[in-house]
């Protein structure tokens, strides 16, 4: 794979790479909206608005995991570009190691000081058993969690990603049919939702330690069980994808408290499904981003700079025709997807479904932003995409929600998403540029 990635052309290499990542991505990143579906069907509306603050939990625990998975794996394909077989081994040795670590440490932060995160969150006291429930099951089975999406993103690094596309097509199946069963037949809610999630995990921590097991082997009697400047180099790396999560997480809990003020029940229930699914296209943007990061980072480390940025120029161009699709299907079919969280109450569903519309309106600009900011990092300058990330969502998101609904009530809250989404647009669009005038094709 490693010669390929350098020598196949770059559309064919680039069609290898992505669409697999997207199907991965489409049943993968599901798990959520899947559980979000059956809790939503099973409790009604209270529940939806529950899943807000579940998913929040959620989202810190990814945002350390991805601290250690998205840094290995982007630095693994620099140093497979370099060739340089000691560092790329360590990496991985490290990766698996700071996964394990940084799952118990940040699992014992956030059971300690769970009522306080809860009241940060904005969260009303009728929501903590929810919030309680989920966060307990999915912070004991935390290791397993980390441990796959380190190995995980790693063997998609590696280029391979059939391997991948097959172990996440195993895990969703597990985590429905678990998902399913726990939630409609035992009546499990939030505990059901976390323990099929973990068990999904738990699936997919086995089968890739399977793939990584003769080649961890050989590694250990060549490398350290743990080594600090290695460890610091992944930190870095997966810094951007922390620090965008994290202040996903603030924003959300920012998003609540504006939802509430000026949608009571509704507008939180709406909040939390419309987010969802914009999490849920982000993720697919970043199936893309995932495919092609292997071709830039490993070109990059080769000096191939002409490589790279057709690499970036054909990604942009797909990013674009699939959200145009995505755009029209989300538009056309809002209130179909609406429904799916609460068949029962047709006035949420019109309600949560003009949201959607509305905040999906950016959608076709998506995949330049997911691409155009995670490119930076891929070429080792993360400092850039950190700086964008912060940009977008506390620069811009933040005052935008807060002034919009003062001025247009809670749809200001849905059109900050748009207007945000246009601003940073326009300055990734800038900063690629002047990153063509300053490399040497």
């Amino acid at each position: 794979m490693n010669n390929n990635l350098e020598t196949m052309s770059i559309s064919k290499l680039l069609n290898m790479l992505i669409f697999p990542s997207l199907i991965t991505v489409l049943v993968s990143g599901s798990y959520n909206i899947i559980d979000g579906i059956f809790i939503g069907q099973k409790l009604g509306v209270m529940v939806n608005s529950a899943n807000a603050f579940t998913f929040m939990i959620y989202a810190i625990v990814y945002s350390f995991s991805a601290l250690v998975s998205q840094g290995a794996s982007s630095l693994l394909t620099i140093y497979a570009g370099k060739k340089d077989k000691v560092k790329f081994k360590q990496t991985l040795i490290q990766g698996i190691m700071l996964s394990i670590l940084i799952s118990i440490i940040q699992a014992l932060l956030i059971w300690f000081f769970l009522s306080q995160i809860m009241c940060l969150l904005g969260a009303d006291a009728k929501y903590f058993k929810f919030i309680t429930e989920f966060t307990l099951v999915f912070l004991l089975g935390s290791p397993f969690y980390f441990v796959a999406h380190t190995l995980l993103y790693d063997i998609r690094a590696e280029g391979k990603i059939k391997n991948v596309l097959i172990i996440n097509v195993i895990a969703f199946f597990t985590n429905l049919t678990f998902g399913s069963f726990l939630i409609l037949k035992l009546n499990l809610g939030f505990t059901g939702s976390a323990l099929a999630t973990i068990i999904a995990n738990i699936v997919i921590c086995v089968l890739s330690g399977f793939y990584y097991l003769p080649y961890l082997k050989n590694s250990v009697k060549i490398t350290k069980i743990f080594d600090f400047s290695s460890s610091l180099k992944i930190l870095s790396m997966g810094l951007p994808f922390f620090l965008t999560s994290s202040f996903s997480v603030i924003l959300l809990s920012f998003y609540n408290r504006i939802a509430i003020a000026y949608g009571g029940i509704y507008g939180l229930a709406a909040l939390s499904v419309v987010s969802s699914i914009y999490r849920y296209v982000i993720s697919l943007m970043n199936a893309i981003t995932t495919g092609v990061q292997p071709v830039i980072s490993y070109n990059y480390g080769a000096g191939l700079n002409l490589r790279v940025k057709k690499s970036l120029n054909y990604s942009l161009k797909v990013a674009t025709i699939f959200t145009l699709i995505l755009f029209f299907l989300l538009e056309l079919f809002a209130a179909n997807i609406t429904e799916l969280f609460n068949p029962h109450d047709i006035a949420f569903v019109t309600y949560a479904a003009k949201a959607l519309q509305i905040v999906m309106l950016s959608l076709p600009l998506q995949g330049i932003i997911n691409i155009g900011t995670s490119y930076f990092q891929y070429i080792e300058n993360a400092k850039v995409s950190t700086s964008l990330v912060i940009l977008r969502q506390v620069v811009f998101q933040v005052p935008l929600a807060f002034l919009l609904s003062h001025i247009i009530s809670i749809n200001g809250l849905w059109f900050s998403y748009v207007l945000s989404d246009i601003l940073i647009f326009i300055v990734i669009i800038y900063l690629i540029r002047a990153n063509y005038k300053k490399i040497a094709y």
